[in-house]
């Protein structure tokens, strides 16, 4: 079935159409039995009480009074109709039906009981019979306008758009133009694929409303779907005449100066079309965002779509959706600070977005800012206390900070949250491994990546970081192999996995072999970590290659994550463990 939202057609439809016909209680006790007298007061006064109760909001009284009438008197076609009113307000359609039908058929031309039957029809799907039905009271009532309309309604639910425009096309030989009436034809015809009819009645309404920019817009529109580009540009320009800031028509010569070619054309009438504060932001979102994924190859389109994104926040200084795609504009182009003050600012404006805060962490991720990172987790915590990944970032942050011990804790609260997601409660594991390994929770520390690889046997971070811990403590050094081994199995080339199995070479007194890996390292970029050439120096000193062993400790002290022991074997020219 088609749907389409219909319009009031006016106001006065509603209260200008009550049917002409009378609804009095006629007492007939049956074919051919009159009542006596004292039969009809009680009827009406019964019939009387059931109308008041129904005033009343009692419902089902009535129904009751209305039934105790029936019985007095089965034909009654006042009592049927107030009966199938009243069933009808309980929700009874089915039983209210039979009722109007009867009700109709005992006083044809009662346009209550025809419109209260067609209701009736409408409400259980039976639309052949209500069409049947307002067709009868459009020939009985040829002045009550609402009918036209509720013919419409109905043809076009059959899927007779012609039908449904007609019957639209007597209401306004009635009434007239009207906006709402024009808006529906138009509607109608452009969903029936009559292109040439919805241009006439736009041309009709132009000689109504020959300066009304609307119907020029929708003119220009619809000779654009066309392909008739000439025709829209002459009504775009008409629209400007009256109208030279309207930014729906800026926006729409954008494209036509674009796809034209006129760059500096289309740039000024994107920029007025920006500027225009009637037009809603999500329809400039929309463009801007096309300027985001053109700008990814085109960089010409880059420094447009900065200046549009600027624009955004000038005219909706209030919307934080301005804001957060400025900052998306940054963060491709790897200006993170700004990025970050921009999405600030989005969240100052709405707080709401978690999707925002999720980029405010990626940022200190990053930068590896993790003060930041643990201010704007817990700050996202208040906001999103049931989100993993915010109490995952927040024990991340406080591990890199120190904090190990309330790490342990944020992480234990936030891995009860993750619910069907093994990537990221592996990861709570993991550094929940990190965290009791540096508070010497070795127990504790070794179930955390046991429960981490049991998840996911074939993380190389847990592999890789459980072997090191292991090599450290000198324990388990068979398991710690067999980690490192599998990790640069899963991720050849990398220098810190390869450092790591050298290292547990090392310890396991293999020195040979523990120097081609840690020489494997260095060519992978080891050679730019303090730890990696610290470890290369214990290599070679307990190989007896003293002098070479001092050069790479002398090498490491030029950064700043070699161990507190670096300085004494610097300045002694002997390992010290």
């Amino acid at each position: 079935m088609h749907r389409i939202s219909f319009l009031f057609i006016l106001l006065f439809l509603v209260t200008s159409c009550q049917p002409s016909a009378d609804k009095k209680l006629t007492a007939t006790k049956g074919k051919g039995s009159e009542m006596t007298e004292a039969e009809r007061m009680v009827l009406t006064s019964t019939y009387l009480d059931a109308l008041k109760e129904r005033s009343l909001g009692n419902i089902y009284e009535s129904a009751k009074l209305l039934r105790t009438c029936l019985s007095m008197d089965p034909d009654n076609h006042a009592v049927l109709y107030d009966l199938a009113l009243t069933y009808r307000v309980q929700g009874k359609v089915a039983e209210a039906l039979p009722l109007a039908e009867q009700a109709a058929d005992l006083d044809p031309s009662n346009l209550w009981y025809l419109s209260l039957l067609a209701e009736n029809y409408m409400d259980l799907g039976q639309v052949d019979k209500a069409e049947k039905t307002y067709e009868r009271i459009e020939v009985i009532a040829p002045d009550r306008l609402e009918t036209f309309y509720e013919l419409s309604m109905v043809k076009y639910g059959q899927g007779d758009l012609e039908g449904a425009i007609k019957e639209l096309d007597k209401l306004e030989q009635k009434i007239g133009f009207t906006e709402e009436l024009f808006q529906q034809k138009h509607l109608l015809y452009m969903e029936g694929g009559m292109i040439t009819k919805a241009e006439e009645e736009l041309k009709k309404a132009l000689k109504t409303n020959p300066t009304d920019p609307l119907y020029y817009g929708m003119l220009a529109e619809l000779y654009q779907s066309q392909g008739k580009t000439d025709l829209a540009m002459q009504n775009y320009m008409k629209i400007l005449e009256f109208d030279p800031e309207n930014g729906r028509v800026h926006l729409a010569l954008y494209e036509f100066y674009d796809e034209n070619g006129e760059k500096e054309k289309a740039r000024e009438s994107i920029m007025l079309g920006f500027q225009d504060e009637l037009i809603d932001i999500d329809s400039k979102m929309g463009i801007l965002l096309g300027f985001y994924e053109l700008s990814e190859t085109d960089l010409a389109r880059r420094e447009e779509a900065y200046e549009l994104s600027r624009k955004l926040m000038d005219v909706y200084p209030g919307e934080a959706k301005a804001y957060a795609v400025y900052g998306d504009l940054l963060m491709r182009d790897e200006r993170y600070e700004e990025a970050r003050n921009a999405f600030l600012e989005a969240v100052q404006r709405d707080a709401s977005k978690n999707i925002i805060w999720s980029q405010i962490l990626a940022i200190d991720s990053y930068t590896q800012n993790y003060e930041h990172m643990r201010q704007d987790s817990e700050e996202a915590l208040e906001l999103f206390p049931a989100s993993p990944d915010f109490y995952l970032l927040n024990g991340i942050a406080l591990n890199q900070l120190g904090r190990h011990a309330e790490a342990v804790d944020i992480l234990e609260s936030g891995k009860i949250m993750v619910i069907d997601n093994d990537l990221i409660l592996t990861d709570f594991y993991s550094n929940l491994g990190d965290a009791h390994h540096q508070l010497g929770h070795h127990s504790d520390s070794d179930k955390a990546f046991d429960k981490a690889l049991s998840i996911s046997p074939e993380n190389v971070y847990v592999l890789n970081n459980y072997s090191y811990y292991l090599s450290l403590r000198k324990e388990k050094l068979d398991k710690a192999q067999t980690m490192a081994i599998q990790a640069n199995e899963i991720m050849p080339g990398s220098a810190s996995f390869e450092d790591t199995y050298a290292w547990v070479l090392y310890q396991m007194g293999n020195y040979t072999e523990a120097q081609q890996w840690i020489e494997k390292a260095m060519k992978n970029g080891g050679d730019n970590s303090g730890a990696v050439l610290e470890h290369y120096g214990d290599i070679l000193y307990k190989q007896n290659k003293k002098s070479e062993a001092l050069v790479q400790w002398k090498k490491a002290q030029a950064f700043d994550d070699a161990s507190e022991l670096l300085p004494q074997k610097v300045s002694t020219g002997t390992l010290v463990e």
